[in-house]
C-alpha cells in the first residue's frame, strides 16, 4: 500500500507542473508569445534571486554542482519531471527502509550511524515535499498572464532547489557511509550499504529514465 500510494503521488506530482502551465496558458498563449526569450530569462532570474536567501549554501558542494544541469534540464519537461520525482520517491522509500532496518539492529546505535539516521529522516521530509509539490511547494493562487508565468517558474524553481537540497544530503550520506568504522556491527553496515547504493543510483537512474523517453 505504501508503494502504491507513492506511485500515485509520483504521477500526480509529475503532471502538476505541466497541468499548471497549460491551465495558465489556455486562451492566452499569444500573450506568452509576446515575451522574448530574454524577458522570460529575466523573470526566471528575478525569481531565482528572490529565493536565494531561502536556499543559501545549496551549491557549495562539488557533487551538487555536477547534478545541477541534469536536474534543471529534467524539470523543463513533463517526462524529465516524472523521472526526477520517481527517483525522489525511490529515495524516500530507501530512507524509510533504512530507518526500519536500523530499528531491528541490537545494541546501542553508534554515533556515526545515528548521524546517518538523522540525515535519512531529513531526506524523508524533503522527499515528501517534492513528491507532494502541489501542496507543499506550489500552493500559489496568483492570476494574470505575467503572474501566472512567474508562478509556474517559481514552482519549477522550488522543486529544483528542493531536489538540489536532497542531493546535497545524499552526498553527505554517501560520505558518512564510507567513513563508518571497520568494527561497526554488520547489521548497521548492511543497512547503510542499501541506503548508500540508493543514493548513488539517483542521478544515473534519472538519466536512464529520461533517455528511455526520447
Amino acid at each position: 500500500m505504501k508503494v502504491l500510494n507513492v506511485c500515485l503521488l509520483v504521477v500526480a506530482s509529475a503532471s502538476f507542473l505541466l497541468a499548471t502551465a497549460n491551465a495558465n496558458a489556455v486562451g492566452a498563449f499569444e500573450d506568452f508569445e509576446a515575451y522574448t526569450d530574454a524577458e522570460l530569462e529575466d523573470l526566471y532570474a528575478a525569481e531565482l534571486m528572490a529565493m536565494e536567501d531561502e536556499f543559501m549554501g545549496v551549491e557549495q558542494f562539488g557533487f551538487i554542482g555536477s547534478c545541477r544541469k541534469i536536474l534543471l534540464a529534467g524539470y523543463k519537461g513533463i517526462n524529465g519531471t516524472k523521472c526526477i520525482v520517481e527517483e525522489v520517491a525511490n529515495v524516500l522509500l530507501t530512507c524509510t527502509n533504512y530507518v526500519d532496518d536500523l530499528s531491528t539492529c541490537t545494541g546501542n546505535i553508534p554515533k556515526d550511524v545515528q548521524a546517518m539516521l538523522n540525515n535519512a529522516k531529513q531526506m524523508i521530509v524533503t522527499s515528501n515535499k517534492i513528491i507532494n509539490m502541489k501542496s507543499e511547494l506550489c500552493g500559489s493562487t496568483s492570476r494574470g498572464v505575467v503572474s501566472s508565468t512567474k508562478s509556474v517558474m517559481r514552482c519549477t524553481l522550488k522543486a529544483f532547489w528542493a531536489t538540489m537540497s536532497l542531493v546535497r544530503r545524499m552526498n553527505t550520506m554517501i560520505k558518512q557511509g564510507a567513513a563508518l568504522p571497520f568494527n561497526t556491527s554488520s547489521c548497521y553496515v548492511n543497512a547503510t550499504k542499501k541506503v548508500v547504493d540508493g543514493c548513488n543510483a539517483f542521478v544515473p537512474n534519472i538519466n536512464t529514465c529520461i533517455a528511455s523517453m526520447t
